[in-house]
């Protein structure tokens, strides 16, 4: 029996790493042959990909911005390769890259389009009146593409699943899918650390709409309360191609000053929740963070904001849920949780309860797959 090839076309390689490499291991176990179109930022990624016995297409640019001409040459080379890899499905991630993908499978021979929507991005939070134009126009455009009964859709949460549903696809066509997964065996429940000060961990990149601001206003407050016993860790890197990312130099100034201590991109994410008490996250809006699945898995208590994405991750047993955008509730919260170390082990417990029963790989996997198919 000839194998299915399924393709996946994500914007990095080392996106597709930390967040679908579970999925195509499960779907090569199927009987899937995998090729993966991405960005090469580092050939050790790539690299990794192919080591799992997946084909590597590298895109010739990276997706970023408004422009007409490089958007244009990005839609064209994805039509090439899917009419070269002539795959029986597709599965691509993000709002710009479903956007972009689905104009090339339009264009192209394909069959069948899986399209995850990981949360709407900047074009959800942004203020700027040129983006609101580009979000309606979006929106309006996916009306148009998603008709056709050969795309399917998937969102990671309910609020947004709610915000879809009957806007630009058929509910038919619509599923509601909780997050990327996360490999439960690989994250295992981690002892909280003997160090007397509070560690309290932000794993993301480096984003302004991720509630970076917020929360080194958070320390700062912090500060000023006289309280030493708490310290912020930011890890991850800036992603300059995202108009809302953190330059390298406000990083190191804000460490610089002492109220935070960057520790840029770590692979080793399992020692990272190790050496921390609490998870934070306050940002502004996620599809469903998996950084916070990670944490979650590795019995750590969180804290973060009550919007869509986030607020999925609280069950009112296992961390707190903060206003957006809101610093002194943000600090307020941390003092508190730092101060009760002793409901750190209770509410991580519960985190890994949650983890394994509604996020593992092996939850989501299966229900990514019956989508496949």
């Amino acid at each position: 029996m000839t194998k299915q090839i399924l393709l996946y076309i994500i914007s990095d390689d080392n996106y597709f790493l930390s967040h679908r490499l579970g999925l195509a291991k499960a779907a090569q176990t199927d009987g899937y042959d995998v090729t993966v179109l991405a960005y090469e930022n580092d050939p050790k990624f790539t690299d990794k990909i192919k080591s799992h016995g997946f084909s590597f297409v590298k895109f010739n640019q990276r997706a970023h911005g408004l422009g007409l001409i490089d958007n244009v040459k990005l839609i064209w080379q994805t039509r090439q390769v899917i009419n070269l890899v002539r795959p029986d499905l597709i599965h691509t991630v993000s709002m710009r890259m479903m956007f972009l993908t689905t104009i090339a499978f339009w264009l192209s021979k394909s069959k069948r389009m899986v399209a995850t929507l990981t949360g709407m991005g900047y074009l959800e939070t942004a203020s700027n009146p040129m983006i609101r134009v580009v979000k309606w126009f979006v929106t309006k455009a996916f009306k148009l593409m998603f008709y056709t009964k050969r795309i399917h859709l998937v969102v990671q949460n309910h609020d947004d699943y709610q915000a879809v549903k009957g806007k630009f696809i058929n509910h038919s066509r619509l599923h509601l899918v909780l997050g990327s997964g996360v490999d439960v065996d690989a994250f295992p429940l981690l002892p909280l650390p003997d160090d007397k000060t509070t560690q309290v961990t932000f794993v993301a990149r480096m984003l302004k709409d991720k509630g970076l601001q917020e929360l080194v206003d958070a320390a700062e407050i912090i500060r000023k309360q006289g309280v030493e016993n708490i310290q912020i860790n930011l890890v991850g890197m800036p992603h300059v191609v995202n108009p809302f990312s953190v330059s390298e130099k406000q990083l190191k100034l804000w460490q610089d000053q002492g109220l935070v201590k960057w520790h840029d991109f770590r692979s080793d994410i399992i020692t990272v929740w190790q050496e921390s008490h609490i998870a934070v996250l306050p940002s502004y809006r996620e599809g469903l963070p998996k950084s916070l699945l990670e944490a979650a898995s590795c019995g750590r208590a969180i804290i973060t904001t009550d919007v869509p994405g986030c607020r999925e991750m609280i069950n009112g047993k296992n961390g707190v849920l903060v206003p957006v955008q809101n610093p002194k509730a943000l600090a307020q919260a941390i003092i508190e949780m730092s101060n009760d170390k002793g409901s750190l082990k209770a509410m991580g417990l519960e985190s890994r309860k949650m983890a394994v029963e509604k996020f593992a790989d092996d939850v989501v996997n299966k229900q990514m797959l019956e989508i496949y198919h």
